[in-house]
């Protein structure tokens, strides 16, 4: 195992830390600590996730900037080009964005916070960075232990040397600070809630089930990570807010095509319009990152944060 503290990182391009469900925010916290002079790429499963998970690091002073589907196409160029002309900083995006946009060359960590879409292209796009970077290019990726050997068969596969960072034993005592911020914020609680039933819909909707089998995920310890505990941790037939519905996230889980073949089943959302036909909602929010290739973002050259 490569300690997470230790400079020989270095020498290794792909790494990946086994963490418990619960544990999984307190490791990320630790560790963009002791890189916060370094450029780093963190990738989630949804927008919502991305909308929580930067809120919390704002909230512990760890600055970040933020990119993802729902966002207006001038700011996501914006922010793209702000975070590529950067020396360091941390930039959290959705997996979707990583499918149409080349990372930059220059960012020290590519970290998978949550599951990729697709391992195959998880680790080619490492390695893009390997080959375009003067830099050592270097991956984090997260998995909790029943994860573990199901997805290091793609490495072994692609011939691809992998090597485990040791979770270390003093991870920074962030959790009671999560838990009371839910507690004490309804906006907070929301938003909690919100990435929380993303995060599980994403999972139960992954297609690489040999890795990501919703039924095998521990779901308390999903919501421990999220602060979702004791009088606030969600009911066994809810995955969280009971305003959530996939339609408002899926744009960021998967394409348009995959929506409208009904690979998953929108819940309906509460209204006290219960009954009467709503206008439908323009279409053009669902197709997320994918209505940005990297192509189109280099005809833009003026925006540069």
């Amino acid at each position: 195992m490569v300690p997470v503290d230790s400079d020989i990182y270095e020498a290794y391009d792909h790494t990946f830390v086994t963490c418990p469900e619960s544990l999984r925010f307190r490791f990320l916290y630790t560790f963009l600590r002791k890189n916060l002079d370094k450029k780093v790429m963190i990738f989630f499963s949804t927008t919502n996730s991305v909308r929580y998970h930067a809120a919390l690091l704002d909230m512990f002073r760890v600055p970040v900037l933020t990119m993802h589907g729902n966002q207006r196409r001038e700011t996501f160029v914006n922010r793209f080009f702000r975070f590529s002309d950067m020396d360091e900083g941390i930039l959290c995006t959705t997996d979707a964005a990583g499918r149409d946009l080349d990372v930059p060359p220059s960012v020290d960590w590519v970290v998978q916070f949550e599951p990729p879409d697709d391992p195959s292209e998880y680790i080619l796009r490492v390695a893009r960075i390997s080959c375009d970077s003067d830099r050592v290019g270097r991956s984090l990726l997260f998995l909790n232990p029943g994860e573990k050997q199901g997805f290091l068969k793609y490495y072994h596969s692609a011939s691809i040397p992998v090597s485990e960072f040791e979770l270390p034993a003093n991870l920074a005592d962030v959790q009671s600070h999560i838990e009371r911020a839910a507690r004490g914020s309804e906006r907070f609680l929301r938003r909690a809630r919100d990435a929380f039933g993303s995060y599980l819909m994403a999972y139960a909707s992954h297609g690489f089930r040999d890795v990501y089998n919703v039924h095998d995920l521990n779901k308390g310890e999903v919501a421990e990570a999220f602060g979702i505990v004791g009088e606030l941790a969600p009911r066994s037939d809810d995955n969280g807010d009971d305003d959530f519905t996939v339609a408002d996230d899926m744009g960021t889980v998967m394409t348009t095509s995959e929506v409208g073949h009904g690979r998953i089943e929108p819940r309906t959302r509460k209204s006290a319009t219960r009954g009467k036909k709503k206008k439908e909602k323009s279409k053009t929010w669902m197709k997320g990152e994918k209505s940005w290739p990297h192509s189109q973002i280099k005809l833009h050259p003026t925006f540069k944060g």
